[in-house]
């Protein structure tokens, strides 16, 4: 089996390219840096979520955060979310159930379309 090596030199990331201005690591991507526009709609996605949760009772808004960890919240279970409202599991999947119904059947679901 034969092994072909190359042997070239480190060039530095602070290598200076044409001008001094210009440097090798300015033209390099950091895969792990968020863009300025999925910022900018990640944070309008999080505001109208916000603003259409809002229009739903406060029960049925905090079984769909709770449901689908919205705001930075842990998901949880239909029984965990039952015992906190001293409810069954069952009638937790109805109004959870409910309130997706009025998000899509209405013009509160539009304005969260665009972002699918």
């Amino acid at each position: 089996m034969m092994i072909i090596q190359l042997s070239t030199r480190p060039i530095s990331l602070e290598a200076p390219l044409g001008s001094e201005e210009q440097r090798l690591g300015d033209f390099i991507a950091d895969d792990r840096a968020v863009s300025p526009l999925e910022d900018v709609s990640k944070q309008e996605l999080t505001e109208i979520t916000a603003e259409v949760l809002s229009t739903l009772s406060s029960r049925e808004e905090t079984i769909l955060k709770s449901r689908f960890g919205i705001d930075g919240r842990p998901t949880e279970t239909l029984k965990t979310i039952g015992e906190r409202f001293s409810v069954s599991k069952e009638r937790i999947r109805q109004i959870e159930k409910k309130a997706i119904r009025k998000l899509r059947h209405s013009s509160r679901g539009e304005r969260l379309r665009s972002f699918v």
